[in-house]
C-alpha cells in the first residue's frame, strides 16, 4: 500500500512539474480503424471455420440450414438470425460473438402435433410438463405396481 502511495505522489509531482512547464504532450484524436470488405470476411470466415459453418452468397449455413448473416457497417458488428421474424440486425462486439450468436440454439416449443408424432420415449420431461401430464400406460402400470409392493410389504 505504501509502495502505491508513493508511486502515486511521483506520478503526480511529476505531471504538475511538466504542467507548470507546458511541456506535456498534446493529446491527438484516435484514428478509426478502418477495415477493408476483404478483412471483415476474414475475421467471420476464422469464426465460421471454428464452428465447421459454410459461408455462401446469401449467408452463412451449417449443412444446408442457413442460420443468418454477420457483417460489419461503420466499424460495428452485427448479426441476422435466419429464423428472425423481423429479420433484425442485432449488434455484436466481433465477429468472434456474432457467429457465436448463430452458433446457438434456438430453443422452440413443439406444436401438440409434433409431440403427438414423437415416440413415447424420445419424449423430454419439458415436452410431457408442456403439455400436461404425458404418461405412458406401460411407465403408470410400473409405478402403480412398484407402490402396490411396497404397500403391501408394509
Amino acid at each position: 500500500m505504501v509502495f502505491k502511495l508513493r508511486l502515486i505522489g511521483v506520478c503526480h509531482s511529476y505531471i504538475t512539474w511538466h504542467y507548470q512547464r507546458r511541456t506535456l504532450p498534446i493529446q491527438e484524436e484516435e484514428t478509426p480503424v478502418v477495415t477493408t470488405g476483404n478483412e471483415i470476411m476474414v475475421q467471420i470466415a476464422d469464426e465460421c471455420e471454428k464452428y465447421g459453418f459454410e459461408i455462401l452468397n446469401d449467408g452463412i449455413y451449417d449443412h444446408d440450414q442457413k442460420l443468418g448473416e454477420v457483417d460489419c457497417t461503420n466499424s460495428r458488428w452485427w448479426v441476422v438470425r435466419a429464423t428472425s421474424v423481423h429479420q433484425q440486425e442485432v449488434p455484436c462486439d466481433s465477429a468472434r460473438e456474432a457467429v457465436w450468436v448463430l452458433s446457438m440454439v434456438e430453443l422452440t416449443q413443439p406444436s401438440s402435433e409434433e409431440l403427438l408424432d414423437k415416440p413415447f420415449d424420445r419424449l423430454t420431461a419439458n415436452d410431457r410438463n408442456s403439455y400436461g401430464n404425458i404418461s405412458h400406460p406401460q411407465t403408470s402400470l410400473l409405478i402403480a405396481v412398484g407402490l402396490q409392493t411396497l404397500t403391501w410389504r408394509g
